[in-house]
């Protein structure tokens, strides 16, 4: 029968120590020895100084242009006071970053201009919300920096009880009572505290943040242009392919139905000229089948499915008169809606250069970092690629946007050309 293991504090290490004391000693302690717990304490006290100068600055803004706006020379006044409280609501937004996220922004409603503008500022919500976040901090932050302080005193205090308790009277047992205690709560403390700075910026994210209200409608706006965005790419593509059969395909077909129709009546009379219609006829179908390639590879390469963004991108690239390398993170995986974004940059890309850029060289790179696929693609020519301009990239670009990512092409005229996607390689079900 196996030994049962011993108790976690009544272990003893190579040295004679209890090391199970020792490690609930570190977890107990080790917050004091991190830069967290006294960041936080510095966040509270810089904004609870720096709160205090903003509540004076709006106190005596308000209160001289306000009254002067009655009689209208206070309007200025007035929009600069919320100006400047935009600006320092900025940095408090900034500042919470010290303990946690930065709030992020929240855009305040254009004004109208002229004197209209002017009068709009005395019932503009939002801007008096930020003006009365201002006043209310001082309170919030000097509170929260109160209970830090008290939290550092209090154990403070009692360890240093053996220094001056005599003095008072305090008893040997008391004081070591104190000192245990102390020394116990030493290790709440920079746990207390780093709530208490979490506390502040949260306050400040409540007050001033972005309204839910408001981030869900740009949400709405945001997949509301990417699905025109979309529809526009797949409408213009469907034109592309109706245009590449018609002017490709389409002719192809119609001249081989005349070459073996020559053929066949050819046949009895000259058979050398209907064979070599014939041969005509072949060449004719073997063009044209590998043109229904290219059109079928650039919807979906089977290549894709059966061996991965790797093969089917080396596939690409290898079909190119110029030269292009490639290099591929190895072992890299992404869902199919990834993949596919990810080709058709690159083969969006290849196309443009082979057709506008007169480049020499180009390079693809595909590579997973932190969960999101990077895709550039740079070449030699001269430029003046625009996604604005054309649907090619403004398609691909849709396309991106659809999985919250982004594309950026940098191509000044005279070149060089680089185009950079990031796209969100989250492997789940959220694409299935």
């Amino acid at each position: 029968m196996s030994e049962p293991n011993p108790e976690p504090f009544a272990a003893i290490d190579g040295n004679g120590e209890f090391a199970g004391v020792s490690s609930a000693a570190r977890w107990w302690y080790g917050p004091l020895t991190n830069v967290e717990p006294w960041t936080a304490t510095l966040y509270l006290f810089v904004s609870a100084l720096l709160s205090l100068v903003w509540l004076i600055a709006m106190v005596v803004g308000v209160a001289v242009s306000v009254p002067l706006s009655l009689v209208g020379i206070g309007l200025p006044m007035l929009m600069g006071t919320f100006a400047l409280a935009s600006r320092l609501v900025r940095w408090d937004r900034h500042r919470a970053g010290w303990v946690g996220e930065p709030v992020a922004e929240a855009p305040l409603p254009k004004l109208a201009r002229g004197l209209a503008g002017a009068r709009s500022v005395l019932s503009d919500g939002p801007r008096w919300r930020l003006v009365g976040y201002l006043v209310l901090a001082p309170f919030v932050f000097v509170v929260l920096l109160a209970l830090a302080l008290a939290l550092w005193a209090v154990p403070l205090y009692l360890i240093s009880l053996p220094l001056w308790g005599w003095a008072v009277g305090m008893s040997v047992i008391g004081m070591t009572m104190g000192v245990l205690t102390g020394v116990v709560l030493a290790g709440l403390v920079p746990r207390g505290v780093q709530q208490l700075g979490r506390a502040g910026a949260g306050f400040v994210r409540a007050a001033v943040g972005p309204d839910r209200v408001a981030v869900m409608q740009q949400q709405v706006d945001t997949l509301t242009a990417n699905r025109e965005e979309i529809l526009s790419a797949v409408a213009s593509e469907r034109r592309r392919i109706e245009r590449n059969l018609h002017d490709g395909v389409q002719q192809h077909l119609v001249a081989q139905g005349i070459d073996l129709g020559l053929a066949e009546q050819k046949m009895a009379s000259d058979p050398e000229a209907a064979l070599e219609l014939l041969r005509d006829a072949r060449a004719k179908n073997r063009d044209t089948i590998g043109e229904l390639r290219i059109i079928g590879r650039g919807l979906h390469p089977a290549v894709l499915d059966d061996r991965g963004l790797d093969a089917a991108l080396s596939a690409l690239v290898s079909s190119s008169p110029v030269p292009v390398s490639l290099s591929v993170s190895p072992g890299l995986q992404a869902p199919m809606p990834v993949a596919e974004a990810a080709y058709f940059v690159v083969s969006e890309a290849v196309t443009n250069m082979l057709k506008h850029a007169k480049a020499r060289a180009a390079s693809v790179s595909v590579e997973q970092s932190a969960g999101t696929l990077v895709v550039d693609v740079h070449d030699d020519g001269h430029g003046g690629a625009d996604q604005s301009a054309g649907t090619g990239l403004a398609g691909i670009a849709a396309r991106v946007r659809a999985l919250d990512g982004s594309l950026s092409v940098h191509s000044p005229r005279g070149g060089p050309t680089h185009i950079h996607a990031e796209i969100p390689n989250a492997m789940g079900d959220s694409y299935e």
